[in-house]
């Protein structure tokens, strides 16, 4: 995975109570939505990321997916059998 290249994409004031407001362009580039998290870190003195927190409502689909490895269940004796040499 390569490095992105960050772009300027617009400026923003920060207010009186540290709120700062996400440009159009930046809007219409990464589809935020209101009242997501982010997740905010201050790199250096003068530089603040703000990243997107993705949610997953099923982890474990998520990882190995929707179907299933094998057609139909497999039962213990059997997969010890295919386990051995």
């Amino acid at each position: 995975m390569g490095m992105a290249i960050p772009i300027s994409m617009g400026k923003s004031r920060v207010t009186a109570k540290f709120q700062v407001t996400l440009p159009a362009d930046v809007r219409t580039r990464v589809p935020f939505r209101a009242g997501e998290l982010v997740e905010i870190e201050a790199e250096d003195d003068s530089t603040v990321r703000v990243r997107r927190i993705r949610k997953v409502s099923n982890p474990l689909e998520h990882l190995i997916g929707r179907k299933p490895w094998f057609p139909k269940a497999i039962p213990p004796e059997r997969v010890d059998e295919m386990a051995e040499p």
